[in-house]
């Protein structure tokens, strides 16, 4: 019987994303022989508020898609996805008319999922039920309440504050941790992974983790040809491992993983790779949070292209903070997240004050914050403490780099104030150095 090599390809990608990981294979490949390819250009409407429902959801295996909706009267991006999310899923479970407006932000490809093939998967298994009911359920497509099945809730956005607040709760680590050696072959690497149904591999000398394959290791180095599966698995692991303590929140994970573009978490007894190794976490280990979460927020800082829509994003950050603090979450966690969301937001806004410069920056540079922020101390919002330090020029060049970069700093230091940092009454900023 010939192989159905699209169906294969489609079903090995959608396996590595929820709410697929949760099928077998032969359920893979059932959808995947009905799943249709998309390819769309840049701005490119799917559907638009208002438009009949269509009989497939979507994918996206590469590129990324942007939603909108009318916010006083105006058409606003409230949330954006990219490869591997899953969207457009109202047509599953409500008969009104989409809700919202999803534009391609690039070039993308899309698979079509029908909707009358993939019901009876929805019916017959709970956990994918369930993980697209709050999916659907979640704030940007906002089709249902808790009690989906009476009562559709309306279109805002806004945080959903949980009861036991799930984001802060420590991650349920996976203990029985496969390991090999760092002369292993890359070929028992494999075998091992496949016969005990994992995703990844920790390569472990004296029980401390010094190196880390995942199937996406394995896809891009060796069917790639790069090596071979005689080689070591040194030539292509990961190194070094990302490491946490056993007391890592569900929300310091994402924000993690997000920020170093992984998806494992090696969790040891020290929080460092020269340790034991107690467990390890995986993205895949998480099912969707309802609400706006701390991951949600970080991706949208770094998908953010404007000051007024991190400013936005500002106010759900002090939001997020504000629903912590009611209830109860220890100083310690809460200063680890907000960190890394003003970090970013940071970063995000000298990112894009670099682009709108006429010219690139003429030296190597670095920003520093200063005070609260760095020492990783603020929560709430207070003045600005920042200073810009540049790689040493010569003489001739000195005030033609110093007046570069005293220009960036004011870009910095005025959308950092429309955001939400306040000048400091001490004028100790970039932009007067």
């Amino acid at each position: 019987m010939m192989k159905n090599t699209i169906a294969d390809r489609v079903a090995d990608f959608i396996k590595n994303f929820p709410p697929f990981d949760l099928l077998d294979k032969d359920q893979l490949l059932d959808i995947s022989k009905e799943v249709k390819i998309k390819y769309l250009d840049k701005e490119n409407v799917i559907y638009n508020i208002n438009d009949p429902l269509h009989d497939q959801f979507y994918m996206i295996y590469k590129g990324a898609v942007k939603l909108k909706k009318y916010i006083n009267e105006k058409l606003e991006t409230i949330d954006q996805f990219d490869e591997g999310d899953v969207f457009g899923l109202r047509p599953l479970f409500a008969k009104e008319n989409y809700a919202i407006t999803s534009i391609t932000e690039e070039e993308t490809i899309l698979y079509c999922i029908p909707i009358e093939m993939f019901h009876p998967f929805i019916d017959h298994n709970k956990d994918v039920r369930q993980y697209l009911i709050e999916s659907f359920a979640s704030n940007t497509e906002n089709p249902f309440s808790n009690e989906f099945q009476k009562k559709l809730l309306e279109d805002d956005v806004k945080l959903d504050f949980t009861k036991d607040m799930f984001e802060m709760q420590p991650v349920r680590l996976i203990k029985n941790v496969i390991t090999t050696k760092q002369s292993s072959t890359i070929k028992d690497a494999a075998k091992l992974m496949s016969d005990n149904n994992v995703g990844s591999i920790i390569i472990e000398e004296k029980e401390c983790p010094i190196g880390i394959i995942t199937d996406k290791d394995l896809r891009l180095h060796v069917a790639t040809g790069n090596y071979s599966i005689t080689d070591d698995v040194s030539k292509i692991m990961n190194h070094p491992v990302m490491c946490y303590k056993k007391n890592i929140t569900i929300a310091q994970a994402q924000i993690t993983m997000m920020k170093h573009k992984i998806n494992q978490i090696v969790v040891t007894k020290d929080g460092t790779p020269n340790t034991k190794i107690l467990g390890v976490f995986s993205e895949h280990d998480i099912i969707v949070m309802k609400g706006t979460n701390p991951s949600v927020l970080m991706k949208a800082i770094k998908r953010s292209n404007s000051t007024k829509e991190l400013k936005r994003i500002r106010e759900k950050i002090m939001m997020l903070l504000e629903g912590y603090i009611q209830q109860n979450i220890p100083l310690t966690h809460i200063n680890n997240i907000i960190f890394e969301l003003n970090d970013a937001t940071i970063k995000r806004v000298i990112e894009r004050c670099v682009e709108k410069m006429d010219q690139a920056p003429p030296v190597k540079f670095a920003w520093m914050s200063i005070g609260s922020q760095g020492r990783k101390e603020q929560l709430l919002h207070t003045d600005q403490d920042n200073a810009i330090v540049f790689e040493n020029t010569d003489d001739d060049h000195l005030e033609e780099v110093r007046t570069y970069f005293l220009s960036l700093a004011k870009k910095v230091n005025k959308r950092l104030k429309i955001i939400g940092f306040e000048f400091c009454p001490s004028e100790m900023m970039a932009k007067k150095s």
